[in-house]
């Protein structure tokens, strides 16, 4: 084999190995940018309990010109809920109830107790996650809504919120210790809605449940919203 006829195979091997070493250049490449363009777009989330916390606490619901609304809530370490409202806090009128390990929410009125099963059948066992976005905000103040506490939500002790303001001007104060939970909602038509007297603990599982023995009717699934409006 003559130098010229080696010189020309050498170029012919570079020439081919050089095809795929530019290949896997140009999928690195875009391998780096896909990566970069995920690491810009990956969401970040308001930092909360993964679990479930369990506690009870007083409500107040405030309409403008209206007698206010008071009740109980409560809130299994299993996500189920209960929410007890009235003019007074021993005249409970509605009761509702969303029980995640049977998958139903119960709704106690004037007519009785009704059964429905969750839109959707899908129970929520684990808190929900929020994505933090310029919405949220740290509340310059700290809320003193514990149980013995004043109740203020501008104090200078107590739990730190994040105020949460969306596109409809409904203002929101979530606790981070309690799952992000809504200890505040002020709307712009002036209602507003606020938990004190907090104590963490699990409460009573017979909350979840109806009073053994009451007639409890079965009904289609259907969307319903929470009973806190304000009496007749």
């Amino acid at each position: 084999m003559t130098i010229r006829h080696m010189r020309r195979n050498w170029r012919s091997i570079a020439a081919m190995v050089a095809v795929p070493i530019a290949t896997i250049g140009v999928f690195a490449r875009n391998f780096g940018e896909v990566a970069a363009l995920q690491n810009r777009v990956a969401p970040e989330y308001v930092e909360a309990p993964d679990a479930w916390v369990p506690f009870t606490a007083n409500v107040t619901v405030t309409f403008p010109g209206r007698p206010p609304v008071v009740g109980r809530y409560y809130r299994s370490s299993n996500g189920s809920h209960r929410l007890e409202t009235g003019p007074t806090e021993h005249d409970v009128r509605v009761v509702f109830i969303k029980n995640i390990p049977e998958g139903v929410h119960y709704l106690r009125s004037d007519s009785g107790w009704i059964r429905e099963a969750e839109p959707g059948g899908t129970a929520q066992t684990s808190p929900p996650r929020f994505r933090k976005t310029p919405m949220w905000s740290e509340y310059p103040y700290k809320l003193a809504i514990r149980k013995g506490e004043s109740g203020s939500v501008t104090s200078a002790i107590g739990w730190t919120a994040y105020q949460v303001t969306n596109s409809q001007g409904v203002m929101k104060l979530k606790v981070a210790d309690l799952n992000l939970f809504d200890v505040v909602t002020q709307r712009p038509d002036g209602r507003y809605e606020k938990y004190t007297d907090i104590q963490v603990g699990e409460p009573d599982p017979t909350l979840f449940v109806p009073p053994t023995g009451v007639a409890v009717e079965d009904r289609a699934a259907a969307t319903i919203s929470l009973p806190t409006a304000a009496p007749r």
